[in-house]
């Protein structure tokens, strides 16, 4: 909940920075805010500013027209609810393209250690070769998974769930 919550004030920081910065180019370019805005309370200004950075940020929110200050409030909610969802999406993707290449990258990582172990212990080319073609059969043959390392904690498990 608390990194939902620093992105929230990430996301909303950044949407009042892009809405100062539209509001000070409108001023001097009268592409900014029309002038029953201008005119009004400092909040409405606020909310004004917020809600054209959301928008422009998370492209959500370009339909929506608000005019008081609680449409802004509300247009500003469903941009930070659309950058969440968005958010939320990429997440899920990213970790389905981690475990669909967990493997490689497990087998890389191995190989690595192996190959830093010849390295730094100077094996023979004859012995690193015949240590490189046994690990790459081993990691072929139990796909990846240290047989030993899970049955240690299985134990590990077992003896904790039932007190032994």
């Amino acid at each position: 909940m608390i990194i939902l919550g620093k992105l929230a004030t990430y996301v909303l920081l950044l949407g009042h920075w892009v809405g100062c910065i539209w509001w000070g180019v409108g001023e001097s370019d009268g592409f900014g805010p029309r002038e029953e805005v201008k005119s009004g309370r400092f909040r409405l200004q606020l909310a004004h500013t917020l809600y054209w950075g959301m928008s422009a940020l998370t492209g959500l929110g370009s339909s929506l027209y608000s005019i008081t200050e609680r449409e802004c409030l509300l247009c500003i909610f469903i941009c930070l609810m659309g950058s969440f969802v968005l958010a939320y999406i990429l997440g899920e993707v990213f970790n389905v393209i981690q475990v669909i290449n967990a493997p490689s990258v497990r087998y890389s990582n191995v190989m690595n250690e192996l190959e830093e172990f010849i390295i730094v212990n100077h094996v023979s080319m004859e012995l690193s070769n015949r240590m490189r073609r046994w690990q790459a059969a081993q990691l072929e043959r139990s796909h990846g998974i240290d047989g030993g390392d899970c049955a240690r904690k299985v134990a590990t498990d077992h003896a904790a769930r039932f007190g032994q």
